[in-house]
């Protein structure tokens, strides 16, 4: 693998925060101001950018998504803006009066962008350039104050990466992507007592571990990650990736490794029959753990003090839930490839998940630091060959990342904006292609407006955006007969969105 190059300075980058608070990048974003969910708002903004007509070609059934989404979010009374066939010059403009409009008495924003997709989370504009999702349109968008507490929804019907499926044509496995901040900004880890978000995790983990889909976990875990980190006036935001559309709870498989411990509660409720064909659920073993620890550096600037806490606090977590936990110390490039080259070919058939926990420093699109000062990516070192092992086909990969995401930069001066209550809705998975039929327009937007249509004046947003990537991942080898499986990624946390109430808020009703 080439390693990517970095320009910024590692001694600026890993600096202290305070005496007792370390993070991988400098600088502290400020405090959110308060927002009254409670206030009489209007439905949210939408703004779609319908990329259809291209130099070279012409991306036929777009238009079909135009007027299923105008339908959609018409029917919710929302106020909407289409852009026809942008260049980036559009797309900017666009973006620029979007953060400069006022969305006082507007409930959120939603954004669609219909196109073909480009690595590393570009879009391909109809001049044949391209943006970037996170800098070009969502960062920009923190910055309106007047959005701040509100869901910021960003839908994409678009490609992830160059076309080529990095490790198989098959359907990728479930997984999810646990992220101790958002993408550019920064993660914080107590000298003395580990990271927060790590040690939040074990805390939740040690109380409903036995009982709990993982997803509320992390919800919860989130939450409590913002409440400490804010209480120490600091902003850490986690975010999740997922592609998981059934629940995964400890607990279900603990009970069959030790008969001792009991399932306390109905809400550990996945099916008693293994997805896996001639292996029962009560065969499945616990989920196999690595923990990945860099801590000790060629460079010693960016020693992690205080990572050692982290290791034991997981370590004691997972083996209290009967997993077989294993720690890669201080791993280099080569080990990590090493050791995710032995699990590609592993026989994991009786595991019923695997655990990567990796704490590091991070970088921008997923980038993981090695302690040979070297660079490796969450995708393509770690997750990809996990889904290359058939043996783990349809059991979650679940991936907890404890490094920042990046520095966020606007025009040489550290931008004071966010990352909180955002949700981008991609139409496929990293490395995979997004489909689209020529007369009846994409599955991802053609059944999320289907889906809206049905439950958009009930239900929560992300209720309703498992609900289509479920809907999606089952229907479409039968209905256009290929295999497709769209993902989100959220820091919208415990708070929840109805388009029909206009209401955003946390599951306690705050």
């Amino acid at each position: 693998m080439n390693t990517p190059a970095q320009d910024t300075n590692p001694a600026e980058r890993f600096q202290t925060i305070s005496e007792d608070i370390q993070c991988d990048a400098q600088g502290c974003l400020p405090l959110e101001s308060g927002f009254n969910p409670q206030q009489q708002l209007l439905p949210p903004y939408v703004c779609i950018l319908n990329h259809e007509v291209f130099p070279d070609q012409r991306r036929l059934g777009s238009s079909q998504d135009v007027r299923a989404l105008c339908k959609t979010f018409s029917s919710l009374q929302c106020q909407i803006e289409v852009v026809c066939n942008p260049t980036l010059a559009m797309v900017n403009d666009t973006i620029r009066k979007l953060v400069l409009k006022r969305f006082d008495r507007l409930s959120g924003l939603v954004i669609v962008m219909l196109s073909y997709g480009l690595e590393q989370e570009r879009i391909r504009t109809c001049d044949d350039e391209g943006y970037d999702l996170d800098v070009d349109v969502l960062f920009p968008l923190l910055e309106n104050e007047t959005l701040s507490g509100k869901p910021k929804i960003l839908i994409t019907q678009a490609g992830q990466g160059n076309g080529r499926p990095p490790f198989s044509k098959k359907i990728p496995s479930p997984y999810i992507k646990c992220f101790s901040s958002s993408g550019g900004f920064m993660s914080y880890r107590r000298v003395e007592e580990g990271s927060i978000f790590i040690q939040a995790l074990c805390e939740v983990m040690d109380q409903d571990g036995l009982t709990k889909d993982f997803r509320l976990i992390i919800y919860d875990v989130n939450a409590r990650v913002e409440e400490i980190a804010e209480s120490l006036g600091l902003m850490q935001v986690p975010s999740i990736l997922s592609t998981l559309r059934k629940p995964f709870c400890f607990g279900d498989f603990v009970q069959y490794a030790n008969a001792r411990i009991p399932r306390t509660s109905p809400s550990a409720t996945i099916q008693k029959t293994s997805t896996i064909p001639g292996i029962s659920i009560t065969d499945l073993q616990p989920p196999l753990v690595y923990i990945f620890n860099h801590e000790i550096f060629k460079n010693t600037v960016k020693n992690r003090s205080g990572s050692s806490k982290d290791v034991d606090a997981l370590r004691s977590t997972f083996e209290n839930l009967n997993c077989e936990v294993h720690e890669v110390p201080n791993p280099t490039l080569a080990m990590i490839q090493g050791t995710f080259k032995k699990l590609e070919v592993e026989n994991l058939k009786l595991r019923s998940a695997v655990v990567i926990a990796i704490l590091s420093h991070g970088n921008r699109n997923e980038l993981i630091e090695a302690c040979d000062d070297t660079n490796y990516y969450l995708d393509d070192d770690v997750l990809f060959p996990l889904l290359r092992n058939d043996t783990l086909r349809g059991k979650p990969k679940i991936l907890i990342v404890q490094a920042c995401k990046g520095i966020l930069e606007a025009d040489s001066n550290r931008i004071s904006c966010n990352p909180r209550d955002f949700i981008i809705c991609y139409g496929t998975t990293e490395g995979f292609e997004a489909y689209r039929h020529p007369f009846f327009g994409s599955p991802f937007i053609q059944t999320l407006c289907q889906h809206m249509d049905k439950d958009g004046k009930t239900k929560d947003f992300q209720k309703i955006m498992q609900a289509v990537n479920q809907s999606v991942t089952e229907e479409a080898p039968d209905k256009y007969k290929k295999e497709m499986i769209p993902s989100y990624t959220s820091t919208f946390g415990t708070k929840k969105f109805y388009f029909w109430h206009n209401i955003y808020i946390d599951q306690d009703g705050n």
